[in-house]
């Protein structure tokens, strides 16, 4: 493999790997959905189980 074939090979999979990474979300936009499903969860048990909404806001 030439030099110019071999940076032409690298930078495709420069490429390949930058796209691979745009199409996974963040470690910090995983952390906040799991956080909005936890609220909501809580919010749900707590409409269940007559627990006043201020409560629950004090659990967050």
């Amino acid at each position: 493999m030439t030099t110019g074939a071999f940076d032409s090979w690298a930078d495709d999979c420069d490429h390949e790997q930058a796209r691979l990474r745009a199409q996974r979300p963040s470690k910090a936009a995983l952390k906040r959905e799991w956080h909005r499903s936890a609220v909501v969860e809580l919010e749900e048990l707590g409409e269940l189980y007559g627990v006043s909404p201020e409560v629950l806001k004090g659990a967050r």
